[in-house]
């Protein structure tokens, strides 16, 4: 979220805020801490190839994650922003979304894999 207003622009990101007067707030860290838990439930995930199950549950959990990142990001936004500014979203906002497109896909695939495995036993 860049907003414009008169003077220069606040920016908001996931670690800290930069202020009109040139200082810098810390007020927006949950963000980052969030993004930091995001990125090792991912990294977890990748390792618990044996227990298909709890993979989905752990990518399920990491979509809630992103979802909280969003909705924390629209609050420090609205709280930190002045009124009379306008919010312009930039490209690495995106990028939690694309992730939450790729758990969805891992999902996916998860599910798909457990099938060809159940099939495969019945077949013996």
């Amino acid at each position: 979220m860049v907003p414009t207003t008169m003077a220069m622009p606040e920016k908001v990101f996931n670690l800290m805020t930069l202020k009109n007067d040139g200082t810098t707030s810390y007020v927006t860290m949950p963000l980052f801490f969030i993004m930091v838990i995001i990125a090792a439930l991912c990294g977890t995930t990748i390792f618990l190839y044996k227990n298909r199950r709890q993979q989905i549950l752990l990518c399920r959990i990491v979509l809630g994650f992103i979802a909280a990142w969003y909705i924390a990001y629209g609050i420090y936004g609205t709280m930190i922003l002045p009124d009379n500014s306008t919010i312009r979203i930039s490209l690495a906002m995106c990028f939690p979304f694309c992730s939450a497109v790729f758990v969805v896909l891992a999902i996916k695939g998860i599910k798909h894999d457990e099938q060809l495995i159940k099939s495969a036993d019945r077949i013996r």
